[in-house]
């Protein structure tokens, strides 16, 4: 779990993926980033290391491929990272909805989901993600500071 700026974003690739138990594969679009660590909470990295970030969906072949309108990460964008590592692929978020949360001038702003009425913030009232983000949500344009209390208190 770390703080990060994204550095650079890559073209989107195709990933082969396993589908099934019997091993069929099939071909994912992601797109993958570099994110460059300024703060660790947990896990074996340091600021100023640069992670791989890879998240399903891009603009590929002139054609987009976008998971329920996830907004794929772009250069500069600050936020809190919730990542799973893996040895051969780059890290992804835990979940494309609770995995990122943006910084904006020491605020935070929780995933929004765009679609063609307008913008809404996601309810991130669901478990899987840590204590103080289960307990207490994310509000958008709660101050940074705090939510770094909230996660220092609960990992």
């Amino acid at each position: 779990m770390i703080i990060g700026e994204v550095s650079k974003v890559y073209e989107p690739e195709v990933y082969e993926i396993v589908t099934t138990a019997k091993g069929e594969k099939i071909g994912v679009i992601f797109t993958v980033s570099d994110v460059t660590v300024e703060q660790v909470f947990k896990g074996d990295c340091k600021p100023g290391d640069i992670m791989q970030v890879k998240q399903m969906g891009g603009r590929y072949n002139n054609k987009d491929y976008y998971t329920e309108e996830l907004e794929i990460f772009d250069t500069n964008m600050r936020g809190f990272f919730f990542l799973k590592t893996f040895l051969d692929y780059p890290a992804e978020a835990i979940n494309p909805y609770q995995g990122f949360v943006k910084i904006v001038d020491s605020k935070v702003y929780p995933y929004e989901i765009k679609h063609d009425e307008g913008t809404y913030t996601e309810d991130l009232d669901s478990p899987g993600l840590i204590p103080a983000v289960e307990e207490t949500l994310f509000l958008e344009g709660q101050a940074q500071k705090d939510i770094e209390e909230l996660i220092m208190q609960n990992i």
